[in-house]
């Protein structure tokens, strides 16, 4: 793995406000944004504004438009997800429907991104998918990942990327291993890229793997922008004996602990 170590880091406080405040927007964000909200994501920095953003699948049929409504107080969207081509595991896709150039053709995604930020937003790319698509779970190779990633930031124009990552993915130690290279590659040539992590919960908290992934970033020297802790389900037994709210709230607190101890030790 190359060693790039950076001395500042996300810190403590930042970190877990963004975990801790991740349930609390839910409810607003998925009321105000009726297109497309699958996943929410929250941000806040000391006392500066949070920004919320909604998950949107650009390959959803039928077609959503993450173009903000005039008037909208939402102007943040998280677009997903890049994921590794069927054909050629080097290669960034949309959901391995489509890759960047074909993207632009039958999506026009080049130029919605350009009226996005010209109408005051800003998009962040997610990269995600499952074991036989995540890009880091089926490529060998550190210098590729790194190029794939960046091939999909200078495209893009991005500042953040999101790395969407599920229990399965997590528990393959070489893959994160060489994500991790990868992100070190990445925040090099990009000193201002923010790099954040939306991983599993249970209603105990993070998954031990998820934690894995957190401290092989920071013992890296990646800079961590933040948390986005999935509180999405917790199975129907579950929620018959509380409701989502309670559980979802457990979890967080739960969360909030686990990250206490990692930034700790």
């Amino acid at each position: 793995m190359e060693k790039y170590i950076k001395r500042h880091r996300l810190s403590i406080a930042r970190l877990l406000l963004a975990t801790l405040l991740v349930g609390g927007f839910g409810v607003f964000a998925v009321t105000a944004v009726s297109r497309a909200a699958m996943d929410i994501y929250v941000y806040s920095q000391g006392i500066s504004p949070t920004w919320v953003a909604p998950y949107v699948d650009i390959t959803s049929k039928p077609e959503i438009y993450f173009e903000s409504e005039a008037g909208s107080l939402l102007k943040n969207v998280v677009i997903g997800s890049i994921v590794a081509s069927r054909l050629d595991s080097k290669k960034p896709t949309w959901g391995s429907y489509y890759d960047l150039d074909a993207a632009a053709r039958a999506l026009d995604l080049d130029r919605r991104l350009v009226r996005f930020r010209e109408e005051g937003g800003a998009a962040i790319i997610s990269f995600g998918g499952d074991a036989s698509n995540e890009m880091a779970s089926v490529n060998s190779s550190v210098k590729d990942l790194a190029a794939a990633y960046q091939a999909v930031i200078s495209r893009y124009k991005l500042e953040t990327l999101d790395f969407d990552l599920d229990k399965v993915v997590l528990e393959d130690v070489a893959a994160t291993e060489r994500r991790v290279a990868a992100l070190q590659i990445l925040q090099r040539d990009n000193p201002n890229i923010q790099v954040w992590l939306s991983l599993p919960v249970s209603v105990e908290g993070l998954t031990a793997s998820g934690i894995t992934m957190i401290e092989t970033a920071l013992l890296a020297g990646i800079e961590l922008a933040g948390v986005n802790v999935k509180t999405m389900d917790y199975g129907l037994s579950s929620s018959r004996e509380r409701s989502l709210w309670d559980l979802t709230r457990r979890s967080l607190m739960a969360s909030k602990e686990q990250l206490m101890s990692i930034f700790r030790s």
